[in-house]
């Protein structure tokens, strides 16, 4: 049986392309994308991720990692051809070939037991764990050199990338589909999922301690969201036992709590119950990082904790590492 590392994707270069030339992968650093294996896997989810881009020569390239430690440079070039640089021998394999004519076949190497491809339909429609999708690219292996083993087909969505991929391996088949992707810092596909995060706007801040020191200006702001999502068809039951309803602090290396939001606020001690979503929430947090008598916070490493003030135990609750430097 072939291993998870054997899988790939189509990527596009991080660089402006012709208007006529759609991404089908765009490759931002830091874009990630994540599926899920059913049938014959060796592992039920698959992760790919952009890490950097780099300058070779005339062209530029995005590196894709992931799927056992593979490491691939790919470069799209003006007629949406993706191709694979060897750095060894700097020598480039055409991958995919997202506009040649419905019903011709290419060359790839994408894989060893999928020599040919094909664009089967520019207008394909599949339902799957991210939801509906129409208007994909269907890209189809005819037989290749193994006679159990290649793959079969690849559906890809306009401006997010790699949809669903199915394969044939030696003990049978196996499918991946997309269920996150994060391109360009932004969330643009998901399953149905449950889901609180905290998010700072740096992860420095900096004291401006220069002299002549400006004290409304010296201290560093921090804004801090909290984000609740449901996505699934269930609300969520939230229980309060008061009038307050998410919660923030900070505390140093020691372990040492500096700051919490709730600190000197009144709530109305009501019990509360409701059922949360499907949406989403937020709450924003605005802290000037300094002591009680307006000094800033030393310099040094801290962390940022944020949750939803239900009652018992802290169900939905998220950390977020930061540091603090002074400039003197």
């Amino acid at each position: 049986m072939r291993g998870i590392r054997t899988f790939a994707v189509s990527v596009i270069l991080w660089a402006p392309l012709s208007a006529q030339v759609p991404d089908y992968f765009p490759l931002h650093p830091g874009n990630q994308w994540i599926y899920r294996c059913s049938g014959l896997c060796g592992e039920p989810l698959a992760v790919l991720g952009i890490t950097q881009v780099e300058q070779v020569g005339m062209n530029r390239y995005s590196l894709l990692e992931g799927f056992g430690g593979r490491r691939t440079w790919l470069r799209q070039d003006e007629n949406g051809r993706l191709w694979a640089l060897d750095r060894g021998t700097g020598e480039e394999k055409l991958w995919y070939s997202f506009f040649t004519p419905e019903g011709i076949s290419y060359d790839t190497s994408l894989d060893p037991c999928s020599r040919k491809a094909m664009v089967a339909s520019r207008n394909a429609s599949h339902e799957g764990p991210a939801g509906k999708h129409d208007g994909l690219v269907q890209i189809v292996y005819p037989g290749g050199p193994c006679s159990d083993a290649g793959l079969s087909e690849e559906l890809f969505l306009q401006w997010t990338g790699l949809l669903r991929r199915t394969e044939t391996t030696f003990a049978g088949p196996r499918t991946y589909e997309l269920i996150y992707a994060r391109i360009g810092g932004v969330t643009v596909i998901s399953q149905p999922e449950l889901h609180f995060s905290l998010s700072l706007d740096h992860r420095v801040y900096t004291a401006n301690l220069m002299p002549p020191v400006d004290p409304n200006a010296s201290v560093p702001q921090m804004t801090a969201r909290l984000s609740m999502r449901n996505s699934t068809s269930h609300a969520v039951p939230l229980t309060y036992p008061s009038g307050q309803r998410y919660d923030f602090e900070l505390k140093n290396e020691r372990g040492d709590m500096v700051y919490r939001w709730s600190d000197g606020k009144a709530f109305t001690m009501v019990f509360g119950e409701e059922q949360f979503g499907p949406g989403e929430r937020n709450y924003v947090v605005v802290v000037r990082l300094a002591d009680k008598v307006g000094a800033p916070f030393p310099a040094g490493r801290y962390t940022a904790t944020g949750w939803i003030t239900t009652a018992g135990q802290r169900l939905y609750s998220a950390s977020v590492g930061f540091e603090i430097r002074h400039v003197h």
